[in-house]
């Protein structure tokens, strides 16, 4: 048994190692703050870019790319997959595009880094009639867009990793722009800002409204932002409605773009309502396709993909009734879309039907039927259930999509539908969508998307 001395003596010893405790605890957390490498950050698949984004656990690189960080939205935690620009329209991907960036490396042109990029929810009504005069008057710059890179920088638009804004101001007749990176952190991109306050050289792009559009009503150009393409200089364009107009956004060393697609041969004389999805972009979407065999690459082939004209107005009619009888789906094929190539190209055409325009300018035509294999008429509805469908219902009814080349040869394919927050109206737009094996496609559905091709 231990005497009173040399307890207390044993105690003073503890006691001195006690104090060290916290001093070796405060070294070892500096020493992986500091010293340490990073942890490698997690693989997420964003499956659906951009539709249903949940940025928890999505990392980026950091500016100078030596580290990756994880990004911080403005909402979070509550709320990780709303970004401030697009707002509630975050998930709807008719409003926004997504691609990899395609660049010239020493072997040829390569896939890049993923670009995601997101119109602002006030696209539709802030260059219009009800502007406040510190916009009309160019006083103030617009948050347009919303561009976020998991990665790469790319410099023709001055796109950094992480959250990028694209500014628009009025200039006289015309238009200026900026881009302003603000890395992993997101930072307000939904608040007009004066462009003193981020006017710097080396941020600021070239704006250039397209011309021949006269005679369109501010309602002809959809609320949406495309990336465009420079054919000359084989650089990315930012495409967006800018008030009663459309405005390519590019390089401040100048920039050219792709021409819009030709009217087929019976709507030369149509009414603007038909013509404006073939000449206003955004209503459709062109890009250079990915390779349908592995390793994944850019396949040097161009698809077009066109909502049908009536697309709007079917939708419009019927957008409350979604997968009711009354809907123009149930039971019953209805054109939706057309697509083509710039050149022949046979994965896309054994799996998608897809191939050159006709002399007469006719594609291949997408149509969506909702039902059963014997409501939604086919004789391969049966093969195409066994091969791909995963989500039947319990009445055997689905979303399904039927191909038709020029020559009406059908093929079909599952359809993948998500609903819109709220019910809410999209623009009745068509648009590639990016896969991590080829392209497949978004187009409007009622009150939702319908991606084909699954």
């Amino acid at each position: 048994m231990s005497s009173p001395a040399s307890a207390k003596q044993f105690l003073g010893v503890g006691m001195r190692y006690w104090i060290f405790i916290p001093v070796v605890i405060l070294t070892l957390l500096i020493v992986k703050e500091y010293l340490l490498p990073p942890p490698p950050p997690p693989v997420v698949v964003l499956r659906e870019c951009p539709h249903t984004w949940h940025l928890t656990g999505v990392w980026v690189s950091t500016r100078e790319g030596t580290s990756h960080a994880p990004v911080k939205l403005l909402g979070m935690p509550n709320n990780d997959s709303t970004l401030s620009g697009p707002g509630r329209n975050t998930n709807i991907p008719e409003y926004h595009d997504c691609q990899r960036f395609i660049v010239n490396h020493g072997n040829g042109p390569v896939y890049d880094s993923l670009y995601a990029l997101f119109a602002s929810q006030h696209l539709d009504t802030i260059f219009g009639d009800s502007q406040p005069q510190s916009v009309a008057l160019g006083v103030v710059a617009v948050p347009a867009a919303e561009i976020l890179s998991l990665s790469g920088s790319y410099e023709p638009l001055h796109i950094q990793p992480g959250f990028n804004c694209l500014y628009l101001q009025r200039r006289g007749t015309g238009w200026a722009a900026w881009m302003v990176p603000s890395g992993h952190h997101e930072v307000a991109c939904d608040r007009l800002q004066k462009p003193a306050d981020f006017a710097a050289v080396e941020m600021e792009l070239q704006v250039r409204q397209v011309d021949g559009l006269q005679g369109y009503q501010d309602h002809d150009f959809p609320p949406v932002a495309r990336w465009d393409w420079d054919p000359r200089a084989g650089q990315q364009v930012i495409g967006l409605k800018c008030g009663t107009g459309w405005c390519e956004v590019g390089s401040p060393d100048g920039f050219s773009t792709m021409r819009p697609p030709a009217l087929p041969a019976g709507l030369a004389s149509a009414v603007q309502a038909e013509r404006r999805v073939y000449e206003i972009k955004g209503w459709y979407d062109e890009q250079e396709l990915a390779s349908v065999e592995n390793p994944l690459r850019p396949s040097g082939v161009r698809g077009t993909f066109i909502p049908d004209p009536k697309l709007g107005e079917l939708n419009d009619k019927h957008s409350t009734l979604a997968n009711t009888v009354e809907s123009p789906f149930y039971d019953h094929w209805t054109r939706v879309a057309e697509a083509y190539l710039s050149a022949d190209n046979q994965g896309y055409r054994d799996n998608f039907n897809l191939g050159m325009r006709t002399p007469d300018g006719r594609g291949s035509t997408f149509n969506l039927c909702f039902g059963g294999s014997g409501e939604c008429s086919g004789a391969d509805v049966a093969h195409a259930i066994a091969k791909s469908c995963t989500n039947i219902t319990s009445s055997g009814r689905h979303w399904w999509l039927r191909i038709d080349d020029p020559d009406g040869r059908p093929i079909y394919r599952c359809v993948s539908r998500m609903g819109n927050p709220d019910g809410t109206i999209t623009p009745a737009t068509a648009r590639w969508r990016w896969n991590l094996t080829d392209e497949t496609t978004w187009v409007r559905c009622t009150s939702g998307c319908c991606q084909g091709g699954a």
